[in-house]
């Protein structure tokens, strides 16, 4: 496959390339989630994305004009990071320029405004509601589609698009967690897998416009570069705020890289949890609560894929610390579900580890601060 040869040249793991798990459809709503990990899993298909997007017509230029005005107005003031004018610059200005040149940003910017709109009750006469799940999913297919095939022949032109592509296809992936059925309970790995998908994006891109002072994507970068240096994540404090978790069970089999990876994913939520407590603004922790899972080490994502009991247990307490900005839309009662799936799907071994997120979704009516600024 294209894509998987541009990862192995560039010596990342195509993580686009990798199937994710499909909860099973129920209601509408259900069923767009489902939609979304059905694309993740069929992206590399040979079918052409421009066959989902035909039928030029008047009616679809007024809609994606609206859909991009929606975007630039609304959709944007949710994104981590907009309260930096800088940040806010390049999201309302220059990724809807960039979105002209490269049509897999343009699509998820369309799939990503239609999900604001279901999610906020707001489709402003753009869509009839029995459209829209059709037209988010096709969006989205064509996104998948057309920017694994791009990443496979990237080049500077594209780097920073390709870029910013994949900051929105974590975002959708990221509100999607929404809409997730619990019966039976499945680890939301297609989420997990999309975050590991714009690291390695990054990776790939960052040949490209490292040393480039026009490419905006390294501007966002700068910005958050202080909270993901890994001296400041990785240290003991982080780690032994929760030093149960690193302890392992009599029946556990762990190798040393297990150990590892649940030691690095505990000192990320360490790491929330000392932002939260420390009283830093809320803006800038529910920035990094995007941003941390894009970090969660791949063997870590692998365990939970596995189901082992330890990366659930870990998994919850990320959920109880993002369980503070319920009243965000990407958010939700997300955390509030996940945790309680977690625990329903545990045995009694593990319930004595499950009683700090359990506390922190029952204090979610504590205000984060954020709800005005982020809607």
């Amino acid at each position: 496959m294209v894509g998987q040869k541009s990862c192995d040249r560039h010596g990342v793991d195509c993580v686009y390339d990798r199937p994710a798990k499909s909860n099973g459809p129920s209601t509408p709503k259900i069923q767009r989630n489902a939609s979304f990990e059905r694309t993740s899993q069929t992206a590399g298909s040979s079918s052409e994305s421009s066959h989902l997007m035909i039928g030029e017509s008047r009616d679809r230029r007024y809609r994606e004009m609206r859909l991009l005005h929606y975007f630039t107005v609304k959709v944007t003031r949710t994104f981590p990071g907009y309260f930096l004018p800088e940040v806010k610059t390049i999201w309302t200005e220059d990724v809807p320029v960039m979105a002209m040149e490269y049509e897999p940003l343009l699509n998820a910017i369309m799939a990503l405004s239609i999900q604001h709109m279901v999610f906020m009750d707001t489709t402003s006469g753009i869509l009839q509601p029995n459209q829209l799940a059709s037209q988010g999913a096709k969006y989205l297919e064509a996104t998948l589609q057309e920017h694994r095939r791009a990443i496979g022949s990237l080049d500077r032109t594209i780097a920073d698009p390709a870029s910013f592509t994949s900051v929105i296809l974590a975002l959708y992936a990221f509100a999607n967690l929404r809409e997730r059925t619990f019966e039976p309970y499945i680890p939301p790995v297609p989420w997990l897998q999309m975050c590991k998908g714009v690291m390695n994006v990054f990776r790939i891109t960052m040949a490209f416009v490292r040393n480039d002072p026009t490419a905006k994507i390294n501007v966002v970068n700068q910005s958050s570069s202080a909270f993901v240096e890994p001296s400041v994540i990785f240290c003991e404090a982080h780690r032994n705020r929760f030093p149960y978790l690193l302890i392992s069970q009599p029946r556990e089999s762990d190798t040393e890289e297990d150990q590892e990876a649940y030691s690095s994913t505990a000192c990320l939520i360490g790491a929330l949890l000392t932002a939260q407590e420390g009283g830093e603004p809320s803006v800038t922790t529910w920035r990094k609560v995007v941003i941390f899972p894009i970090l969660f080490p791949m063997r870590f994502v692998d365990l939970l894929s596995l189901r082992r009991p330890r990366a659930l247990v870990i998994l919850a307490h990320y959920f109880g610390v993002a369980s503070k900005f319920d009243s965000v839309w990407w958010v939700g009662d997300s955390p509030r579900r996940e945790v309680l799936a977690i625990a329903e799907y545990l045995g009694s071994d593990w319930q004595y580890q499950m009683a700090w997120p359990m506390e922190a979704i029952r204090q979610t009516s504590t205000p984060s601060g954020l709800a005005a600024t982020i809607q």
